[in-house]
């Protein structure tokens, strides 16, 4: 028996969650929020901040793991369609990329170095919004109302999962490593993301205009 008659035909075209899969590691924008990370646990032990980025891997996988099942009751609730949420996250997206590839600039205050509680810091501001944003929420709610069956849901929760996983992983290398890394090659790093990022808010907002004008 097929894989596909298991889970559902719409399961068929993996492209679709290879999709969100990068394009949502990308807009977690680690390697731009290295020196965050980095300030914000400064005064931390090794050990402890690798618990810091473990409370954080788990805070974004249960913030986009909530978002991702009840969002279809939240668009319901507030009369929202899909089209709407595609054209907006799409411009979240697009913005946020721009501010990734230092096209667009946004004055905000220095982190200070923090002594406290590394769960509390794990939590907030690590785990959202810095990670966890307004963009990451946009897209697993769109991906998550793609296809409207069981299976389309547990896969978009396993690709979750496995973007949490690559983003811990990340976060404790970084965490022993990260030191090292001069402001060049985050720049770097951080640019490139950049581009992703604004492939995927390109592709949300066409995909938006032509569901919400019906030129689909």
């Amino acid at each position: 028996m097929q894989l596909s008659s298991i889970l559902g035909s719409d399961l068929a075209n993996w492209q679709e969650y290879a999709h969100l899969f990068v394009g949502l590691y990308a807009m977690l924008n680690v390697a731009g929020n290295l020196s965050t990370f980095l300030g914000t646990t400064a005064r931390f032990t090794v050990r402890e901040k690798r618990k810091c980025a473990l409370v954080a891997t788990v805070t974004v996988f249960l913030v986009l793991s909530v978002f991702a099942l009840v969002g279809d009751f939240v668009l319901s609730l507030f009369g929202i369609s899909i089209a709407n949420v595609r054209i907006a996250g799409g411009l979240v997206l697009l913005f946020f990329s721009l501010k990734m590839m230092g096209i667009l600039h946004s004055e905000e205050p220095p982190h200070e170095e923090s002594a406290g509680n590394p769960i509390a810091v794990g939590v907030s501001p690590i785990g959202m919004p810095l990670l966890a944003g307004p963009g990451a929420i946009s897209t697993v709610i769109i991906y998550a109302q793609i296809h409207e069956t069981a299976g389309h849901s547990l896969v978009v929760l396993i690709t979750i999962l496995g973007v949490s996983c690559l983003l811990f992983i990340s976060l404790q290398v970084a965490a022993i490593v990260g030191h090292r890394m001069n402001d060049t090659a985050v720049t770097v790093i951080s640019r490139t993301t950049g581009l992703i990022v604004a492939s995927v808010a390109m592709a949300l907002l066409t995909a938006g205009i032509k569901q919400d004008f019906g030129l689909t």
